[in-house]
């Protein structure tokens, strides 16, 4: 997709949407394996979540770079079945606050 985009010149005509929390970079490293839906976070070693600001940061900017564009029309918080433990400390949404700010 990241390639189209890069050749193609019409990303403005393109919805792109990427999620964050479930970390595919973790998972690949093997730190962190997913057994059960009610693990909510990285530091449970059975668990590919991380909702923290330096994992929603890198997860931006990590789509931005494979996809080949300057931003991204939505993004998702890939939650797990306990949103409270998320959304509940405010870090997440401050993260992805802070990064829409500084993109327009």
């Amino acid at each position: 997709m990241g390639e189209y985009l890069l050749s193609s010149g019409n990303r403005n005509q393109i919805l792109l949407e990427s999620k964050v929390g479930e970390s595919s970079l973790l998972a690949k490293d093997n730190r962190c394996k997913v057994t059960s839906y009610d693990k909510a976070y990285c530091n449970d070693p059975a668990s590919t979540y991380d909702f923290s600001a330096s994992a929603v940061n890198k997860d931006i900017n990590t789509s931005l770079q494979e996809l080949h564009t300057s931003y991204l029309d939505i993004v998702f918080i890939h939650l797990g079945p306990a949103p409270e433990k998320v959304l509940g400390n405010g870090e997440t949404v401050a993260e992805l606050n802070s990064l829409y700010r500084s993109f327009n």
